[in-house]
């Protein structure tokens, strides 16, 4: 027969003796725990669970595991949201369009990299913003942004873009 006592979250420095129940536990730690006291067939057992600097760890990376699998869904979502966009401008080659899209901005019409390329499709603005006689400020504009990757596409396939080949 086991019959649960109770969770005990204390915090202890060297030596500490915990009091619960009657009951007299010696740690030699300086961390937070947790303590699970059963009885068992009339004798108390004491178990030792996590440290609180394991468990912030643990919480961290379970943290980090959910905003990455959130951003996956934003991405999918904000980048779904510009397939008219795409089939206007690429016919048959929508699809590509958009996972050139998720690949360079994740669906960010406001996207900047460090190498000054802007929009949906990161438009390298040295180059095709003189081409095309626009400002960094137009390549924001998802239709302009599309158009002109529409121009590239044309001239080079999706050889332009690093994240296609």
């Amino acid at each position: 027969m086991i019959l649960y006592i109770g969770l005990l979250f204390v915090r202890t420095t060297k030596s500490d003796e915990v009091k619960d129940s009657g009951h007299n536990i010696k740690i030699n730690t300086d961390s937070y725990f947790d303590l699970i006291m059963m009885e068992i067939d009339g004798k108390v057992k004491i178990e030792l669970g996590e440290s609180n600097h394991d468990r912030k760890i643990r919480e961290a990376e379970e943290k980090r595991l959910e905003a990455r699998s959130q951003r996956s869904v934003a991405y999918n979502s904000g980048v779904e949201q510009w397939r008219p966009l795409c089939e206007k401008y690429f016919g048959n080659q929508a699809n590509n369009c958009l996972k050139a899209m998720k690949r360079e901005s994740g669906g960010n019409p406001r996207a900047v990299s460090h190498t000054q390329d802007y929009g949906l499709l990161q438009i390298h603005y040295p180059i095709w913003g003189k081409f095309f006689g626009i400002s960094k400020e137009q390549l924001f504009d998802p239709e302009t942004n599309v158009k002109c990757a529409k121009v590239i596409y044309d001239r080079s396939g999706w050889y332009a873009w690093v994240t296609m080949r």
